[in-house]
């Protein structure tokens, strides 16, 4: 046994030896690393553009990305942009000239523009771009009053596993953010001129210990979600909060305006709302679901993109529809959105989907995408479907009031 054991330290040693020997005997040049981010010009055999959008506003904010525009190989193999030096690729606004990348049209309203990628003797497909006026209307600068009340369960709350104020706070700022069009450029873009800020004061009039958070013991489980808020005075005024329950193991339940009142007129397609009338709406007490939000506790709290995000049901609570369905195109009567049929998950944050005419491939940013897009943009036709709802709708009238900023009527 010894003797096999003292055969196999020599045999380990030896090979040990032999490996020092190779190292040592190559040098660092006598490999050949293949440098993965070189680009031989002599492979490459096409040129492709894939412009963001296929419509864009005049105006200086607004920016169209002709970007995308990759190099395809021999084998068909593209090549991401990324990697191909910047000015190996010149963009031209076909009848006027070239132009860069990101683009902005601070003219030629009502013109459909063409433009084209170049790369040496390669010339992209044209593609075609509306421009639009950009609506700069005299909007009222609208601030909303919002208390989350936080429903959950000892246990969470004993564990420290209930939704945090810093997390209620970045929700509550990405909707301002996409509402106020902070968050992108896009080309077809809008600022609602809406603002959601924290209430300050209970409906008694006392100032809040923290600002829109109003949070709350439950038991597991209720029967009739609506007399519960309210026999716990959990559903505070709709004609001076926007209220939002964020409750433990309860679904996420929100709903399109259901009310506009008596006298309003073009309507926006797509919901049915019914009239009322000054007099109705005098000591009204309107079901939670009119006049609120309410989402599983679980998944706000969740920090992925699997499940639709905040702003998506803050957008649907304003009066706008879907762009998608899993199952064919959706009419959100807004002409420009994307219609196209959901086509599937990305892991990079994002997801490219296919519209329904034309194979045009983009990237989802609307707030109405399907869950895994980036959520970022409200388009000025859903800007204008939203300001309709505010002006409108008696359910989203609590802008109207500043009680929960004063505790004073």
């Amino acid at each position: 046994m010894k003797a096999k054991y003292n055969h196999m330290k020599k045999y380990n040693i030896s090979y040990l030896v032999l490996l020092i020997v190779v190292a040592f005997g190559c040098t660092p040049d006598e490999f050949d690393y293949p440098d993965n981010n070189i680009i031989n010009p002599d492979d490459i055999t096409g040129v492709t553009i894939t412009p963001n959008h296929v419509m864009m506003l005049a105006d200086d904010i607004s920016e169209l990305d002709l970007g995308g525009a990759l190099y395809k190989f021999v084998d068909s193999v593209r090549v991401l942009d990324s990697r191909i030096p910047d000015d190996w690729i010149s963009y031209e606004n076909v009848g006027y000239g070239e132009v860069e990348r990101y683009f902005k049209a601070d003219s030629y309203v009502g013109e459909t523009l063409k433009f084209v990628a170049k790369y040496d003797d390669f010339v992209s497909d044209t593609v075609k771009v509306d421009v639009r006026q950009a609506l700069f209307e005299d909007n009222e600068q609208v601030t909303i009053p919002v208390v989350f009340h936080v429903l959950d369960i000892q246990e969470n709350i004993n564990r420290d596993r209930t939704i945090s104020d810093g997390r209620i706070a970045k929700l509550l700022g990405k909707v301002n953010g996409v509402f106020t069009r902070q968050l992108n450029q896009s080309p077809n873009g809008s600022d609602t001129r809406i603002e959601f800020k924290m209430a300050e004061y209970t409906p008694r009039g006392q100032k809040m210990a923290t600002p829109g958070i109003n949070r709350f013991l439950i038991n597991e489980g209720t029967s009739d979600l609506d007399a519960y808020l309210k026999e716990n005075e959990l559903f505070w005024p709709y004609e001076h909060y926007l209220n939002v329950w964020l409750i433990y193991d309860n679904a996420t339940n929100v709903s399109l305006p259901q009310t506009m009142i008596e006298g309003a007129v073009e309507q926006p397609l797509g919901v049915s709302l019914t009239s009322l009338t000054e007099d109705e709406l005098l000591g009204r007490e309107p079901h939670y679901s009119n006049a609120g939000l309410v989402f599983k506790l679980q998944d706000v709290s969740r920090k992925d993109n699997t499940v639709d995000e905040m702003v998506t049901f803050f957008g649907t609570y304003f009066g706008l529809l879907k762009t998608y369905k899993s199952w064919g195109t959706q009419k959100d009567y807004c002409d420009d959105t994307f219609k196209y049929k959901w086509s599937k998950y990305s892991s990079s944050n994002k997801t490219v989907n296919k519209m329904s005419v034309d194979d045009f491939l983009f990237e989802s940013m609307n707030i109405m995408d399907d869950p895994v897009g980036m959520h970022r943009e409200i388009t000025q036709d859903q800007m204008l479907r939203v300001r309709w709802y505010i002006d409108n709708c008696p359910d989203r009238w609590m802008w109207k009031s500043n009680f929960a900023f004063t505790g004073i009527e």
